[in-house]
């Protein structure tokens, strides 16, 4: 399951040389039916709700990947010239439903009881060994096209004691379903 801003361009162009969309694990259960569902391996990335969301951010800044992202990004992100704006000023539990970068990680691969149903769950900040395993697990050997990704920084810079708790508030469940906190990155 390919959560946005969470490696997925690439690892999707890596294993399977094209793009994937974003489907739910609902989406997946209709799709495959729940036989061959459940007999598949199935696998996902998460990633720190505060990197996640100053990812979004930029990406959708610099016009997305598409001109659905860019139309959305000029239209929603224009006036939000700082990240801290956006954050005090958009990011909410009703606005994050509207563009599937923002949606909480959990809703792509949790059920009901909100625990992951994948056979196994990388994370971002462990990206390359996690990605090994799933090479492994698949039978696969293939090398790791880094695409759509930034350079690094420090997403931590960006955050004031306010916009953390916005995040902390907003994305509470992914949070605690992924074990995530502001200062702890999952290496």
């Amino acid at each position: 399951m390919h959560i946005p801003k969470t490696g997925g361009v690439s690892i999707a162009k890596s294993l399977f040389g094209t793009l994937v969309g974003h489907l739910d694990i609902h989406g997946y259960k209709i799709i495959f039916g729940p036989t061959a569902f459940n007999n598949y391996f199935k696998f996902s990335f998460v990633r720190n709700p505060w990197d996640r969301t100053l990812s979004a951010y930029l990406f959708l800044k610099k016009g997305g990947f598409d001109k659905k992202d860019e139309e959305w990004a000029t239209n929603h992100l224009i006036k939000y010239t700082e990240f801290s704006y956006f954050v005090t000023n958009w990011i909410t539990p009703k606005n994050i439903y509207k563009k599937n970068h923002f949606l909480p990680q959990y809703r792509f691969i949790c059920g009901k009881n909100l625990v992951p149903e994948v056979d196994f769950l990388g994370y971002f900040e462990n990206f390359e060994h996690d990605f090994k395993y799933i090479q492994e697990k698949l039978g696969i050997n293939c090398e790791l096209s880094h695409l759509n990704s930034t350079k690094k920084r420090d997403y931590r810079d960006y955050y004031t004691k306010e916009t953390l708790e916005i995040i902390a508030k907003v994305y509470a469940k992914d949070i605690n379903v992924f074990g995530y906190s502001f200062e702890h990155n999952k290496l």
